[in-house]
């Protein structure tokens, strides 16, 4: 099996019940928090940053989403524990968003023991070019 997608642990993500698209929403959302570029408040003492529904749809089209499928993927996202949301409103509704306590535990990898390589036989000598 292959050990990531989208950057993101895929056997955590099985294991909580997320999607490829679950974790492209994800990874937008995480890399644009990196990006300098989002607007962010500081909320109960800790950094959030506003993420438009509509931006997630227009940015990645070949999710064929809609804007109230990304709300109710986020909502539940938040239920897990990876993200957390504060809604602000000031001049209009505005929600934000957080890493939660749980997203970390989308970086959890196991490793590969050295029994698992199969093809290889321990006894031979091995070249390497």
């Amino acid at each position: 099996m292959k050990f990531t997608m989208c950057g993101y642990s895929q056997q955590a993500a099985l294991e909580f019940g997320l999607d490829t698209t679950d974790l492209y929403i994800l990874r937008w959302i995480e890399d644009f928090m990196d990006s300098g570029r989002m607007r962010a408040m500081t909320l109960d003492g800790e950094r959030y940053y506003w993420v438009s529904y509509q931006g997630i749809v227009d940015d990645m089209p070949l999710l064929y989403i809609k804007k109230d499928a990304v709300y109710k993927r986020l909502r539940h996202i938040c239920d897990l524990g990876i993200l957390k949301k504060k809604t602000v409103c000031c001049g209009g509704k505005y929600s934000y968003y957080t890493l939660g306590d749980k997203f970390g535990e989308l970086y959890r990898f196991e490793t590969v023991s050295s029994n698992n390589f199969n093809d290889i036989d321990s006894n031979q000598d091995m070249k390497y070019i």
